[in-house]
């Protein structure tokens, strides 16, 4: 969602988040002025710090699995590179575009470069998440096959980059995106698939029989706080919107997102493991309820 802002008030940023009501804010989530005129203004440097860190993180985790293919070959993946594009585009967001350069006329080049980190930010972050928040557990179940040309694969890329299109075309083209009702809902309901999908996390932690392990205690926790980063920002603060409140945000997201990640990595062998012994005729659509530590000894 990008907004056009008019002279008298160029902080508009989101519903209930205005610069100019927080700026004698102290502390490293306030918006700090980097010159004089207050042309440039950081929206939070703790936001800035915050998704450099996690980006950091799992460019190194993302290096270190390189060449695990049970990893990079799941529909999960999607799920991180979408939170990880939310987490870059907030990074430009807070640290720029946020400021006074972007009190511009709609159709500008920074009015544009402002929409397309916004569309970065909302198709990443939330439906890119939500659908393969739903997709990836359903997968792991063997209810849809997830090969290479399979029609499920094929169907997942259409609508998740249909979406992004768009997405992209109303940003583009509306003077004032988030005052489209049509633009509104599609933001809300990508919200809801967010919460869908944590909801099939939990349902295949039980179908896996993987409450009483480290998989079912680390899909918990990551929900438990993805849920409470989601309803502080979108419900709690929806009205006003301290300083923190985008800081506490983005940690929350990224501790989630790192919670998640720890339980891809812990699943991986688990189900590999069931999908060669269903290949053997070892098991016969039974799953297996191993702990983590039967694999690590």
């Amino acid at each position: 969602m990008w907004q056009s802002w008019d002279n008298s008030d160029p902080w508009y940023i989101f519903e209930g988040f205005n610069i100019h009501n927080v700026t004698n804010a102290t502390g490293i989530c306030a918006p700090y002025a980097l010159t004089d005129d207050n042309s440039w203004i950081v929206g939070s440097p703790g936001v800035v710090i915050i998704c450099c860190f996690v980006i950091t993180f799992f460019l190194c985790q993302y290096y270190i699995h390189r060449n695990d293919q049970g990893i990079w070959d799941s529909p999960w993946m999607f799920i991180f590179h979408g939170y990880l594009l939310m987490q870059l585009a907030a990074i430009f967001l807070f640290g720029y575009f946020f400021s006074d350069a972007m009190a511009h006329p709609a159709k500008t080049l920074m009015n544009y470069i402002g929409r397309f980190w916004f569309l970065m930010l909302d198709w990443g972050g939330y439906w890119c998440v939500g659908q393969f928040c739903i997709v990836g557990p359903l997968v792991d179940l063997k209810m849809f096959k997830w090969s290479r040309g399979s029609i499920f694969r094929t169907l997942n890329y259409v609508v998740c980059f249909g979406m992004l299109a768009f997405l992209a075309y109303l940003e583009f083209t509306l003077d004032e995106p988030f005052k489209n009702q049509l633009f509104k809902k599609i933001f809300d309901n990508s919200r809801i698939l967010v919460y869908v999908g944590n909801l099939v996390m939990l349902v295949q932690v039980c179908v896996e029989r993987w409450l009483c392990n480290i998989a079912g205690f680390l899909i918990f926790l990551a929900t438990l706080v993805n849920f409470a980063g989601l309803t502080m920002f979108f419900v709690d603060f929806k009205n006003s919107r301290p300083p923190s409140a985008s800081c506490y945000y983005y940690l929350l997201e990224g501790l989630a997102l790192a919670i998640l990640w720890f339980y891809l990595i812990v699943t991986r062998p688990l189900i590999q493991e069931r999908i060669q012994n269903q290949q053997n005729g070892l098991i016969q659509n039974e799953y297996p309820a191993r702990s983590y530590e039967v694999l690590n000894p």
